[in-house]
């Protein structure tokens, strides 16, 4: 394997690795956040997590496709530079705003993140 590609694959690991923390991270303070909201009630933190994560791989299943074909017209590139912005506008808005309603919204429209290419 050449010397580029190795650091391209080492690099592309340090990306994977970093994501899942942050996601994990953000997991918890989701959950913790929606505890607060529902008032400790575990029966409607569950149930709205559920459905924020089904809107998700909903978004996600339909975006896809028009996704792929963006990345074909444009490049890959632009997307995968558009991701992380993208995703610091959901946490900001997350930070701003951190109810229930916005939780399950920002969780809703990451899926473009993960329908990139």
């Amino acid at each position: 394997m050449p010397e580029a590609r190795k650091r391209l694959h080492d690099r592309l690991r340090l990306v994977w690795a970093l994501h899942m923390a942050a996601w994990m991270l953000l997991s918890d303070a989701k959950t913790h956040v929606f505890m607060l909201h529902f008032k400790g009630d575990t029966a409607s933190v569950a149930k709205v997590s559920s459905q924020s994560l089904a809107a998700m791989l909903l978004s996600n299943l339909a975006l896809a496709p028009s996704l792929a074909a963006l990345s074909d017209a444009i490049g890959r590139r632009p997307l995968l530079l558009l991701a992380p912005a993208w995703c610091l506008i959901l946490r900001a808005a997350e930070l701003v705003r951190p109810t229930g309603r916005t939780l399950f919204w920002t969780t809703a429209l990451a899926a473009p993140i993960n329908a990139a290419p």
